[in-house]
């Protein structure tokens, strides 16, 4: 049996040093980025959506390893020479971040309320099960944001495209192997990971400490 592991912080056990702190550790691509970022929260979510990953690579790789980063013609990132997949999604309070051997797509959405409208960019089986059920809405933005990352070609690919069938059980149209994992992070979130189902495999959630992710980073950077 493979597992799929899936780590995740809440940003509010994070502190203004902390932040501070860690900036200091981001690649300069990342750097750069966040000085662009108006909204604090917005720069907060974003660098620890890399320093998730490499808490997550120190600890399974070593602190001596050198991360390098990379980006598919679709913007999708991995680190440069690993062996497994990897994938990351933010909103709100939490940052997290998929792990596996095999294409991984994870998505998370803080629940608000929302115009009907957005619907026209779902397909039509969708729209009429969203209209039944308002609630559903968020359901089925993460479960097709997570298959779009799955498949990393990001919003290239049309949301109406493809459909989420057979509720609750959620399969996807264009592929009868794809699962779909309700992650159950927190009851104001939906979030969901998508992989393909070739052998057995389990889903293994975890909360990331502040003292964890600040000590191994530190043990790297010292």
């Amino acid at each position: 049996m493979s597992t799929i592991k899936v780590y995740y912080i809440d940003l509010r056990h994070f502190t203004q040093q902390d932040d501070s702190y860690l900036e200091d550790k981001l690649s300069n691509e990342r750097w750069k980025k966040i000085q662009h970022y108006r909204r604090y929260a917005d720069k907060k979510r974003s660098i620890y959506s890399e320093m998730l990953i490499k808490y997550v690579v120190y600890k399974i790789k070593g602190h001596n390893v050198e991360i390098e980063f990379e980006e598919n013609s679709y913007g999708k990132p991995k680190v440069k020479g690993l062996n497994w997949d990897y994938n990351v999604s933010h909103s709100g309070n939490y940052v997290i971040l998929a792990i596996s051997n095999e294409k991984i797509g994870i998505d998370i959405q803080k629940k608000f309320e929302i115009d009907l409208g957005v619907l026209k960019f779902f397909h039509k089986s969708e729209q009429k099960m969203v209209q039944e059920d308002p609630s559903l809405f968020f359901t089925f933005w993460t479960l097709k944001e997570s298959y779009l990352k799955y498949l990393g070609v990001g919003l290239s690919k049309e949301l109406d495209s493809f459909s989420i069938i057979d509720p609750p059980n959620f399969k996807c149209s264009e592929n009868p192997l794809i699962v779909f994992e309700n992650l159950n992070v927190d009851n104001d979130y939906s979030s969901f990971v998508c992989y393909e189902k070739k052998e057995e495999s389990k889903v293994e959630l975890i909360e990331v400490q502040e003292d964890d992710l600040i000590s191994t980073i530190d043990e790297r950077y010292g």
